[in-house]
C-alpha cells in the first residue's frame, strides 16, 4: 500500500549510486510493456517502497527491488490499460490514411502517371 501525506498517495524511492544515496517520493509510476502498452500505477495501488542501485551487475545482487506489502499479492495492484485499443484516435488516422492513399491513386490517373 502506498505510503499518505494529507491527501496525497506517494512511494518511497531511494537510488544509490557511488555509495551516494538519493531519496524521493513519486506520486505516479508508468511501466512500458513488452508489446508497447502503457499501463499507469498511481494513487492508493502503488508499493511501499521501491529501491535501484547502479553499477556492474554481479551474481546475486539486485540492481532494483520493489518491496510490496507483504498483506496484499502485486496482482491486486489492477494493472489495466489507460485506454482501450483502439482509439477513436486510432481509427480517425486509419481512415484519413486509406482516404489519402485512394485520393492519390486518382490523382495519378486523372494527371497520367499511373
Amino acid at each position: 500500500m502506498a505510503l499518505k501525506h494529507k491527501e496525497e498517495h506517494f512511494t518511497r524511492w531511494t537510488h544509490v549510486e557511488n555509495g551516494q544515496v538519493l531519496n524521493r517520493r513519486l506520486h505516479r509510476i508508468e511501466v512500458q510493456a513488452n508489446d508497447g502498452r502503457l499501463y499507469v500505477i498511481k494513487g492508493d495501488r502503488l508499493p511501499d517502497f521501491i529501491q535501484t542501485c547502479t553499477g556492474v551487475g554481479h551474481k546475486g545482487t539486485h540492481l532494483a527491488q520493489i518491496l510490496f506489502n507483504p498483506n496484499r499479492q502485486p496482482k491486486q495492484f489492477g494493472l489495466s490499460d489507460p485506454e482501450p485499443w483502439p482509439s477513436s484516435r486510432d481509427v480517425l488516422m486509419a481512415v484519413i490514411g486509406v482516404m489519402s492513399f485512394i485520393f492519390l491513386r486518382y490523382a495519378f490517373r486523372l494527371i497520367g502517371l499511373a
